[in-house]
């Protein structure tokens, strides 16, 4: 390999806004919820509010909706900007993802162990060295070929090395 090998690595907007819409929906219900709550509530016969506990918990609740939306915002704006997963003969440097500052810089001569794990359908692909470790996710990238490729390009790399 001469030069770098880039994949586009940014987030489904779609995936983003409905994730958003969700949390807003979530955060304006349980907000209503909240402010016009008369009753104590029972969860799962185990825990038992008093109708003051239960307005503080439905209130937090709908601050988690609230914060669901904020992050969604955030990935939304985020994801207007292209950035590249990139790989060179001696590295692989992965964009920051969410609120992650800075990319992550993996020496392919240290990684020491690749494992793929699936998650809620989820499916990443840890990259470990001794003092590091880099995620590269499947949703990120632009399909699941394009994930194999990357793959068989970190396979490849470590091979060469």
């Amino acid at each position: 390999m001469e030069k770098e090998i880039t994949f586009v690595y940014k987030p489904k907007w779609k995936s983003l806004v409905l994730a958003t819409i969700f949390f807003s929906v979530c955060a304006i219900a349980l907000f209503h919820k909240a402010s016009t709550n008369d009753r104590g509530l029972i969860i799962e016969e185990i825990i038992t509010l008093s109708v003051s506990s239960a307005t503080i918990f439905y209130y937090v609740l709908s601050a988690f909706g609230a914060i669901g939306v904020i992050f969604g915002i955030v990935g939304i704006v985020s994801s207007r900007s292209t950035k590249y997963l990139v790989f060179t003969e001696t590295e692989i440097r992965i964009p920051p993802v969410g609120i992650q500052k800075k990319e992550s810089v993996i020496p392919i001569k240290e990684i020491i162990s690749l494992n793929e794990t699936n998650i809620s359908g989820q499916v990443m692909l840890y990259v470990k060295t001794k003092q590091k470790k880099g995620v590269i996710q499947r949703s990120m990238l632009e399909n699941k070929a394009v994930y194999e490729q990357v793959k068989k390009l970190i396979n490849d790399l470590i091979a060469l090395n």
